[in-house]
């Protein structure tokens, strides 16, 4: 009964039901995230701090203002990579949406604008700079740069984006991990994690069609060799990759084996040479 409740049969139904988990969840989460040692201790004493700290004028607030906007480039980045992964196949499209389009003004801005890389990035939210569609030089004159080093120069300018929006992409793996993880430690299965145990007992070679075999083969793979294979599947765009992890935590493999052979694969590998392809 539950799978009939769809948009076209049940809208009002399903937008109820939505809007229920969310108000559960998210007061679940901000209780335990209030009593956390860490948030009493740790986060709102340093809030109130940095509040205390802007209220008064001095040298200090070009250090909050520089830290503030790292700040912002580090969570824009890592939660469009989030965006990108979290779910089954229900991500944004962040890499062609956002990431790709940073990409290129930046290699347009030092190649065509400034002739140099010697320009603040951090203003990643390209559609929305009031007069131009470039950054802003770091110096007045065009300078000109050797080809190769120009190369060199962007692609380490857009690499810390291109790193970020790789962990990020690392992060949006965990909570079909956790889900599957809690569901097999508790005795119980979906259809997701059903579909996964059958495939990691079924043999390529009987499958009925070659996207079921990919399946099967790239869950016994995992399987098989733990940590490396979850780095080896997750290093380059690997349009499957959603069914790694139901599979690792059904299989109950360690949290920090998994997410450290998702953040090695994709921050580490598929995402820098993603940025050097482009």
């Amino acid at each position: 009964a539950r799978q009939q409740i769809t948009w076209l049969t049940q809208p009002l139904t399903v937008l109820r039901l939505f809007l229920l988990a969310v108000v559960r969840y998210g007061s679940g989460f901000s209780r335990w995230a209030l009593s956390h040692p860490n948030t009493r201790y740790g986060l709102l004493p340093a809030a109130l701090c940095w509040y205390c700290a802007q209220q008064v004028d001095g040298p200090h607030r070009a250090q909050m203002a520089e830290l503030a906007a790292s700040a912002e480039y580090v969570v824009w980045w890592v939660g469009l990579g989030v965006l990108s992964s979290v779910g089954l196949g229900s991500g944004m499209h962040t890499g062609i949406l956002f990431l790709f389009p940073h990409v290129f003004k930046v290699t347009w801005t030092a190649e065509m604008v400034c002739g140099h890389t010697d320009f603040d990035t951090r203003a990643n939210m390209w559609w929305k700079l009031p007069s131009a569609d470039f950054f802003a030089c770091g110096s007045d004159s065009v300078e000109d740069t050797a080809s190769d080093e120009l190369f060199y120069g962007i692609y380490w300018k857009c690499l810390p984006a291109v790193f970020l929006w790789g962990a990020g992409t690392a992060m949006g793996e965990i909570p079909p991990y956790w889900t599957s993880y809690a569901a097999k430690v508790a005795g119980e299965l979906d259809d997701e994690m059903a579909e996964v145990e059958s495939l990691g007992e079924a043999d390529s070679s009987q499958a009925t069609d070659p996207l079921t075999a990919t399946k099967i083969w790239m869950v016994n793979f995992m399987k098989r060799w733990g940590f490396w294979g979850v780095f080896l599947m997750s290093a380059w765009p690997n349009a499957l990759f959603d069914l790694c992890g139901i599979c690792c935590g059904s299989c109950l493999m360690p949290f920090w084996d998994f997410f450290g052979a998702c953040f090695l694969g994709k921050a580490g590998v598929k995402a820098p040479v993603q940025l050097a392809v482009l």
